[in-house]
């Protein structure tokens, strides 16, 4: 009887050792299984991350005060580096994110060229001018030009206290012009050049804008109480008829040559000098 319980026992033994080895067993494929899965899911999450990013997509700042700045752009292995982006330097750097890195362009930047596209006009006849003023012109106005000149002139002259238009006058390349004005202080300016395409446009984006520094004076003397005299009307209260063939007209003669020791100088005027209303061009003389 104690043999047979004795094998029973042993039996018994090995049953529960066999049942404790497969528990064990199935326990560490559970535990084998988990971590292959854990391994898979990083896996699959790293490949969803890096497939899910754009490739040489300019990343943009947050929105900031200053001018908006692009970052460099990102770039997987594989694709070629990317040229560095053009950025221009915002007014106060303290204000660029510290993860910003960026290169500054510093290429001088190429100004549009201008196309002029305006139809060439002819040139008014030479020494046909305009006096846009109720005045008469009594004085004398003489513009002698370089010889062998290949510029065209036109020339202003302009009220030195009212700053308006009172004459324009256009003379050909190395001619002389010799024209009557009204009596008064003016400020000559004169526009030069090859191509003429109108009041608007004059000798078009190669004109040149001078004026003189001096201003010209055109007046009366001769008789006591009329030196200086601007207006014609008021010779009849300072002068009796008598007088009259003693007045004398004081004009102007100007050379537009450069000369040593010259008397009048010029300087740069701009386009804006020469904007005038109610002129023709017509070409007829006044």
């Amino acid at each position: 009887m104690n043999d047979i319980y004795a094998v029973l026992a042993a039996k018994k033994l090995r049953e529960d050792e066999e049942a404790e080895r497969k528990a064990q067993s199935k326990k560490t494929a559970r535990i084998i299984a988990c971590i292959f899965v854990v391994v898979v899911c990083i896996i699959l999450f790293s490949n969803n991350n890096n497939n899910s990013s754009p490739r040489n997509t300019n990343v943009r700042t947050p929105s900031i005060s200053t001018p908006s700045i692009t970052a460099p752009s990102l770039t997987t292995p594989g694709d070629a580096a990317p040229s560095p982006p053009r950025v221009t330097p915002p007014r106060d750097a303290a204000a660029i994110p510290p993860w910003i890195t960026a290169q500054w362009d510093t290429t001088p930047s190429v100004t549009p060229e201008i196309v002029f596209d305006e139809p060439e006009v002819d040139f008014p006849p030479n020494g046909y001018h305009q006096i846009l003023d109720d005045e008469i012109g009594v004085a004398q106005f003489k513009v002698i030009t370089p010889p062998r000149d290949s510029f065209y002139y036109y020339v202003l002259l302009r009220d030195a206290s009212t700053d308006k238009t009172v004459v324009t006058v256009y003379i050909h390349p190395g001619e002389t012009v010799s024209i009557d004005v009204p009596l008064g202080r003016y400020r000559m300016y004169y526009a030069t050049g090859l191509e003429w395409y109108g009041t608007t446009h004059l000798f078009g984006p190669n004109t040149q804008y001078s004026k003189a520094d001096t201003i010209l004076h055109f007046y009366l003397e001769g008789v006591d109480g009329i030196d200086g005299v601007e207006k014609l009307e008021d010779l009849y209260d300072l002068v009796s008829f008598e007088d009259l063939e003693n007045i004398r007209v004081v004009g102007c003669t100007i050379e537009l040559i450069s000369r040593a020791g010259g008397n009048m100088s010029t300087s740069t005027a701009s386009a804006d000098d020469f904007i005038v209303d109610e002129l023709d061009e017509s070409g007829s003389e006044d």
